[in-house]
């Protein structure tokens, strides 16, 4: 009985963890997409201007897929401010991920865009072992 116990306060400590942790991203999420898609409250990157020129990803799609996007990666250190990766699918099917950073910014700023490649991601949400 006593074994029994500790795996259920372990797995409610474990599911409490996870909810949490989906709230907070769930919340960011709504958060990128009012200040990008609502109130125009972004910039992008040079390096995203060049990406986006050089990989064919129009502004519409970006906005596609920010839409119907989820964060599937998150960088609370990256090394110019909190930022995280987006997945998302544009309306022609089309994979695209989104490097942004956090919406405490005044704009959001968007790093990179990319088309994922399936060698490297599962369902282009995880990352493949190397």
């Amino acid at each position: 009985m006593k074994h029994a116990l500790n795996l259920y306060f372990i797995y409610k400590n474990w599911l409490d963890f996870y909810e949490k942790k989906y709230m907070i991203y769930f919340n960011m999420l709504e958060q990128i997409k009012k200040g990008i898609l609502q109130e125009r409250r972004y910039e992008f990157s040079i390096h995203a201007v060049d990406q986006s020129i050089i990989r064919k990803i129009t502004l519409q799609e970006m906005h596609e897929a920010i839409e119907c996007g989820e964060i599937i990666e998150d960088y609370p250190e990256d090394k110019y401010g909190p930022s995280c990766l987006i997945f998302g699918m544009t309306g022609k099917n089309r994979p695209l991920h989104i490097q942004c950073s956090y919406p405490s910014r005044p704009k959001i700023k968007i790093i990179t865009v990319y088309e994922p490649d399936p060698e490297e991601w599962i369902d282009f949400k995880v990352r493949r072992s190397i």
